[in-house]
């Protein structure tokens, strides 16, 4: 797997991914309304990449460089999805409520993470921050292997259920579209088995 995250790294290097996702963030942001940004994976947590802003005079956004706990942000369970099953697993015992929304029972962040491989995407609702929603998709290189995520983020109140939907699976679009720019091509053992 670290073989993977290295192929992954040079990739990110040579093309600069927060340059070639930059379309696609501006697609992201004309189609959903909201901000649209890609994270990476690091440690646990997620760190903003980029963002481009959406023009709305309620939004929410973060900064690039801004980090954020990987279990209650959308785009931290997605990819949670693509770590090693020993990193998973050690992210769940650290597990602490942000807010009152916080899903902070292993089982049911279990369950959210294993079901990005059935729907391409995650959902949040006012996990890390109170009044903000987001959705998240990944940007995969390799054999199943995720290099960062796209995402929006905006005002729960603006964002119900159905909205939050509606943006993953958009989201979900863009990063295949976004990954085979990068040169992945999904194969038949694509999707990562949990050990039970």
């Amino acid at each position: 797997n670290y073989k993977m995250f290295e192929i992954g790294s040079r990739v990110v290097s040579r093309l600069r991914l927060s340059e070639v996702a930059r379309p696609f963030l501006q697609r992201i942001v004309r189609r959903t309304g909201e901000s649209a940004h890609i994270m990476i994976y690091h440690n646990a947590e997620i760190i903003y990449l980029d963002k481009i802003e959406n023009h709305a005079p309620i939004r929410a956004t973060a900064e690039p460089g801004l980090r954020a706990p990987a279990y209650c942000v959308a785009s931290g369970k997605v990819l949670l999805a693509y770590q090693p099953e020993d990193e998973v697993r050690r992210v769940l015992r650290r597990v602490r409520a942000h807010t009152a929304q916080t899903i902070t029972d292993a089982a049911s962040l279990r369950a959210e993470i294993d079901a990005v491989h059935e729907r391409g995407y995650a959902i949040n609702r006012e996990g890390w921050r109170a009044g903000v929603a987001g959705a998240a998709a990944p940007v995969l290189v390799g054999a199943a292997h995720a290099i960062a995520a796209l995402a929006i983020l905006g005002p729960a109140e603006r964002l119900d259920d159905e909205r939050l939907h509606a943006a993953g699976r958009l989201l979900a679009r863009q990063a295949r579209e976004l990954s085979r720019q990068l040169g992945y091509e999904p194969g038949p053992a694509t999707r990562r088995r949990h050990a039970a």
